[in-house]
């Protein structure tokens, strides 16, 4: 044969795969060549039409009201292709006309193709931009674009939320590795083909449902792919291995050599290996069944309650890091999350948790030093929720500690400094003839890294000193250095 052939009914066309392409090429080497079967006879009930020869399968793209084939065109295809083309591919007429509802056939290849990058809409803590192809590494910033092979690093106290193109968006939750291996628009928005890597970490999705069919999205980890159209999930790669959660719509989970599609309301974990299969379990049930007066068991909807919370208590200060937060369930078969806010009116969450079925949780967004009350929303059941009362807490902020680098002494008289701290207002230095500070000899407060005092000769003293800026930033005291007064 001259040019590759494409074979098609000539009662229904469908979407063009590849095994028609090859049962046409069989039955046409093994029938003899005459005129009728070349010119696609009624008897063979076969079509002969050209295909590109790059074709990558087709797109089905269903017909709308005031559509023609040039609008199409010009709506879809790269600048090489026409729409005599597409409505020859179609084995239609040029200027044949459209009726709403139908389909046509589009080669993926024939589509025009736009890289359509990422941008980063939120970013609390430290995140990180990867840069491709030079490798360099940036602090991400609210605004930052992320192209294809881009990727994002966030600390035990970074978030970044980022938007794609379509409109869905990504939470990168802390300790997280992700890297945009393709983020390619076709024919101006009718379908994606988006793909990533979550190499460590945690992520929640929001993927916006695509109006036409064949968009891809994909997020690989080490030991699963996720591929999704239209839905809501949270997806967790660890070293034991994956774990997804539905929350809306269906995401096909698995190896790429054997995925399964989990519903929504349900989970999976999948374990790295060979022969691994998922472990799928259902979320929180919305219902359970109870015996009625007659014995007989009904259907009654599960009712959540108001959590108990524990910590942090009402007027806490929490020292250390970022908080975590402790109640306890009343209820059967509740899901919870954690609600903070400003002030204790709630008039606008600032950071909450994902929905938990166990009794603490971290929220996603680092909280800066300050002011905070929070909650705890339960729900049971499709439309049961309750909130729990308010805790306000405050956050203290940690200066970094400090140490004595030099101590002079010259008969009694003692020269100290110290390393200067970064928003340190001033710093306090203690003196003691122990080391465990029982017995303290100077105990001040100073503006700059260093003292001039006088100290009895003949002794050995101890010494220590701290940051000194206000509420809610706190320090500890630094190492303990000793010296010795000739």
């Amino acid at each position: 044969m001259g040019q590759q052939a494409v074979a098609t009914s000539s009662v229904a066309r469908g979407p063009i795969r590849l095994w028609p392409f090859v049962m046409a090429a069989m039955v046409l080497c093994a029938m003899p060549a005459s005129g009728d079967v070349a010119r696609g006879s009624a008897n063979a009930e076969l079509t002969l039409a050209p295909a590109p020869a790059d074709s990558d399968g087709d797109w089905t793209y269903t017909i709308k009201p005031d559509d023609t084939p040039a609008a199409i065109a010009d709506r879809l295809l790269s600048e090489n292709r026409s729409a005599g083309q597409l409505m020859g591919y179609n084995s239609r007429a040029r200027d044949a006309a459209l009726e709403p509802g139908n389909t046509l056939q589009v080669p993926v290849q024939w589509l025009e193709r736009r890289p359509r990058p990422a941008r980063a809409i939120a970013v609390r803590g430290q995140a990180w931009r990867t840069s491709h192809p030079e490798g360099t590494r940036d602090l991400l910033d609210e605004g930052d674009r992320l192209n294809v092979g881009d990727g994002v690093r966030t600390a035990s106290d970074g978030y970044a939320r980022i938007r794609l193109a379509d409109g869905s968006t990504l939470a990168i939750e802390p300790d997280s590795r992700l890297q945009f291996n393709r983020l390619t628009q076709y024919g101006r928005g009718a379908m994606a083909d988006t793909r990533m890597n979550l190499k460590q970490g945690r992520i929640e999705t929001h993927v916006e449902p695509t109006e036409e069919n064949g968009s891809r999205f994909e997020i690989h980890t080490p030991s699963a792919v996720a591929a999704v159209r239209g839905t809501r999930f949270g997806l967790e790669t660890r070293e034991d291995g994956t774990l997804l959660e539905v929350r809306e719509g269906e995401v096909w989970f698995g190896t790429r050599q054997d995925m399964q599609p989990i519903r929504e309301g349900y989970s999976a974990f999948l374990s790295p290996g060979p022969g691994s299969e998922p472990v799928i379990r259902p979320l929180p049930p919305t219902s359970q069944l109870a015996s009625n007066a007659d014995g007989l068991e009904s259907e009654v909807p599960l009712q959540a309650r108001p959590a108990t919370l524990q910590t942090p208590a009402q007027d806490a200060t929490v020292k250390q890091g970022q908080p975590e937060f402790e109640w306890s369930l009343q209820g059967d078969s509740e899901q919870a999350r954690v609600e903070v806010a400003r002030s204790a009116a709630f008039e606008e969450t600032i950071a909450t948790s994902t929905w938990e079925t166990g009794d603490s949780a971290r929220v996603n967004e680092p909280l800066e030093p300050g002011q905070y009350c929070w909650r705890v929303a339960t729900r049971a059941g499709g439309d049961s929720t309750a909130t729990s009362p308010v805790n306000c807490f405050r956050l203290a902020g940690s200066l970094d500690a400090t140490r004595v680098i030099s101590a002079n002494t010259i008969d009694d008289r003692v020269n100290l400094y110290w390393q200067s701290v970064d928003s340190a207002d001033g710093y306090r230095i203690q003196i003691a003839e122990d080391r465990e500070f029982e017995r303290i000899v100077q105990d001040r407060e100073v503006s700059e890294p260093e003292i001039r005092m006088r100290l009895d000769p003949g002794e050995r003293y101890h010494v220590r000193v701290k940051g000194l800026a206000p509420p809610p930033m706190h320090s500890d005291w630094g190492e303990v250095r000793e010296i010795a007064v000739e």
